[in-house]
């Protein structure tokens, strides 16, 4: 799973709206790259480990997708709700490869 495309950037675009140009920790100027993979996090605890794929695509009520900012530098990394991120109802992720990502491959 990770995130679309459009969605991506538009988060990137969003942080840097609010202010976060530069890694809070070291301080390095457009340092913070946002990951094209969600990190899940379950809200009801821990999930076994074979079950956490067949279980992120079928209660996703359950689990929250995080979108992750991290510094190139430091490493330091903050987690936001992509929730908060979302604007209507476009996908912001992709489960499988489709033809928009096939002709736009990740750099």
């Amino acid at each position: 799973m990770r995130w679309h495309r459009s969605f991506l950037a538009a988060v990137g675009r969003r942080l840097q709206q609010l202010g976060l140009r530069a890694c809070p920790v070291c301080g390095r100027a457009d340092s913070l790259r946002v990951s094209p993979f969600p990190v899940l996090l379950t809200d009801d605890g821990p999930v076994p480990g074979a079950a956490a794929r067949a279980r992120a695509r079928e209660q996703l009520d359950d689990i929250t997708a995080a979108v992750k900012a991290e510094c190139t530098a430091c490493g330091h990394w903050v987690l936001f709700d992509s929730l908060k991120f979302r604007t209507g109802p476009e996908r912001i992720t992709l489960f499988e490869v489709d033809e928009e990502e096939r002709r736009h491959p990740e750099e």
